[in-house]
């Protein structure tokens, strides 16, 4: 189901955090938005995490708003107020994954976001929205078929070099959920 952003029925707009946006670019992927056909929003807080990080990740961001992959959305006074009732805490949560969070239940959608601890510290304090991560779109993109098993293994590859652990095989994993989905007879789309 789509979420309401002005007015518009919007199918698959998430908004997204400096982490995953980083998987991303650690992926060599960015068609993998394109293949699912996100729409993708960030917060203002996101956009300071990634001025002020490395220059892959500035060009990375850059590329994907020069494509219109990405939008800037403001937060509101509503927003904010929501974010104040999270205590802060600078080695749990940062104002961009909070303020991810925030916004994407607030225009009921996904978050993506791929910290953990971020995730696990916010729900203490404010109900959240539905949060996926940077292994959830691959097996997306795989189920759906836009992606194979060569794929996913240079993914994971590329995740793992990057210090990113997935646990168990990644790929035996979601071929086995691909597979029970086509054994149910459910819809791959």
């Amino acid at each position: 189901m789509g979420c309401l952003h002005g007015g518009v029925i919007m199918s698959s707009i998430a908004v997204i955090d400096t982490s995953t946006l980083i998987n991303l670019k650690n992926i060599k992927c960015s068609s993998l938005i394109d293949y699912l056909e996100y729409y993708l929003c960030t917060t203002i807080y996101v956009i300071q995490e990634i001025e002020k990080g490395k220059e892959d990740t500035k060009n990375f961001y850059r590329q994907l708003e020069s494509k219109n992959k990405i939008k800037h959305v403001k937060l509101s006074i509503e927003d904010l107020i929501e974010m104040a009732r999270v205590p802060e805490h600078k080695k749990r949560i940062s104002n961009a994954e909070l303020s991810c969070f925030v916004k994407a239940k607030n225009f009921g959608c996904k978050t993506f976001c791929d910290d953990k601890r971020a995730i696990n510290y916010a729900k203490r304090y404010i109900e959240l929205g539905e949060i996926v991560g940077i292994i959830h779109l691959i097996k997306e993109a795989y189920i759906k078929g836009y992606i194979g098993d060569s794929e996913v293994l240079t993914y994971q590859n590329r995740l793992h070099k990057n210090k990113f652990k997935t646990q168990g095989d990644l790929l035996n994993e979601i071929a086995a959920e691909k597979l029970k989905l086509l054994i149910e007879g459910k819809a791959i789309s």
